[in-house]
């Protein structure tokens, strides 16, 4: 157990499932050309900044209780 612990490889499973969705997120905005310009953390932030703001608008629009639906 302690060659396990002491080999580096315990937590690396879950930063590499965050580094390739931080990849396809920078991917899919860098192609729509939102990106276009910036370079480095900066361009991984600002996708990251675009992904949350897109999430939260399609929450909103599918939420029942903001979407003017009458409840009767």
């Amino acid at each position: 157990m302690g060659s396990l612990l002491n080999s580096g490889e315990v937590g690396n499973i879950g930063l590499e499932h965050l580094k390739q969705i931080r990849t396809k997120t920078m991917s899919k905005w860098n192609d729509l050309g939102f990106l276009d310009g910036l370079k480095g953390h900066i361009k991984e932030n600002v996708a990251q900044l675009f992904e949350n703001q897109a999430s939260s608008l399609l929450t909103e629009a599918t939420d029942g209780s903001s979407s003017g639906s009458l409840k009767l």
